[in-house]
This record gives structure tokens, sequence and C-alpha cells, in this order.
């Protein structure tokens, strides 16, 4: 899978990860000139943790469905393994 970065969106100032911590504050759309909309789902780039965006763009932890729905997302596994060939970082629980 080859994935398309659009635009970089900001999104709400300061959100943390709940996983790591990391202050996360834009986002870009895979495959989309779109920014993010709430209940998308969206990767952590500090640890790797998938989220979801709340009403206001921050972010949350996903739940149960969600988490099976995100497991599966090609575009996810593909993003982590960008991340970690940049990075040099495996997502955490791995």
């Amino acid at each position: 899978m080859k994935l398309k970065f659009g635009k970089i969106s900001r999104t709400k100032k300061n959100s943390p990860c709940p996983n790591c911590g990391k202050e996360l504050n834009s986002a870009c759309g895979l495959d989309s000139e779109d920014g993010p909309s709430p209940g998308d789902f969206t990767v952590c780039i500090g640890c790797g943790y998938i989220l979801a965006f709340t009403e206001d763009l921050g972010v949350r932890e996903l739940t149960g469905e969600e988490a099976i729905e995100a497991a599966g997302r090609e575009e996810i596994v593909e993003f982590n393994r960008i991340r970690e060939g940049v990075l040099g970082k495996k997502p955490e629980g791995e």
C-alpha cells in the first residue's frame, strides 16, 4: 500500500497522547486532503498509539469497537511502518 499524505491541519492545542504524554497539535489525512473530523482515527507520532479525535479535535483512547476496527486498517499499519523507519521506533506494545 502506498500512502498519500494530505495537507497538515491544526488540531486542539496541546492535546496529550494518553499513552506517552506527547503533546499533539496537528494531523494530516492519509489518502485524503481533508482535515480530521471527530471520531476519525489518528496515530501518535511519538509512540504509535492509535487514538480517535474528540469533538474539539483533541485525542482520546479508542472504544473496544473502535480498537477492533482500527486493528485491521491497512493505512494505520503502513503509517506505523513508515514512522518506525523514520524514527527508528516500533509502536509501544509490539
